[in-house]
C-alpha cells in the first residue's frame, strides 16, 4: 500500500500512521459515556438539532478529554522509532528525531560510545513532549479521570 502509492520515502507516509489510532477511540467513547443522557434530552426538548447538541454541549464538555488525547498522541507520534525507520529508507534529510539520535550514534561512536552528544540530543528531543505536558496538564489530569473507570 506505501510503496504502490508513492508514500515511501515522505512525510506523508509518516503523518498517515498517526492519524488512526484505537486509543482516541477508547478515550472519547469512555468520556461520553460518563456524560448524562439528560444533557442531550434536555438539548432536544429546547429544539436543538444534533449537530447543535454536539458543537455547543458535547464538544466544549470534552476539553479534558481531547487534552488529554492530545498528550498522549503527541507523545506516541513524537518518540514512534519503528515506522520511521521502515517508511524512510533513504533520504536521511527527511529522518525523525528519534532515528537521527540512532544514526548520530552510528556516526560518532569508534569503538566506545561517546555518550555525552548522544543523552543531550535525547534531552532536547523531550523537551516538546515536557512543554506539551505543562500546557495541557489541567487537562490531562481532568481526562484521565473521566477515561477511567466508573464505579
Amino acid at each position: 500500500m506505501y510503496g504502490g502509492g508513492s508514500l515511501l520515502n515522505t512525510f506523508t507516509g509518516l503523518i498517515v500512521s498517526g492519524l488512526v489510532g484505537a486509543t482516541a477511540v477508547f478515550i472519547m467513547k469512555q468520556f461520553f459515556e460518563g456524560l448524562p443522557k439528560e444533557l442531550e434530552e434536555s438539548a432536544r426538548i429546547d429544539g436543538a438539532s444534533t449537530y447543535q447538541i454536539f458543537s455547543k454541549i458535547m464538544l466544549p464538555l470534552a476539553k479534558p478529554a481531547l487534552g488529554a488525547l492530545t498528550i498522549l498522541t503527541f507523545q506516541g507520534v513524537w518518540n514512534e522509532f519503528f515506522w520511521p525507520l521502515v517508511i524512510l529508507t533513504s533520504p536521511m534529510d527527511k529522518f525523525t528525531l528519534t532515528i537521527g539520535l540512532l544514526s548520530f550514534k552510528n556516526t560518532y561512536a569508534s569503538g566506545a560510545f561517546d555518550w555525552g552528544p548522544i543523552l543531550a540530543g535525547a534531552i532536547i528531543s523531550a523537551l516538546p513532549i515536557i512543554i506539551l505536558f505543562i500546557v495541557f496538564q489541567r487537562y490531562f489530569v481532568e481526562g484521565a479521570s473521566f477515561s477511567g473507570i466508573k464505579g
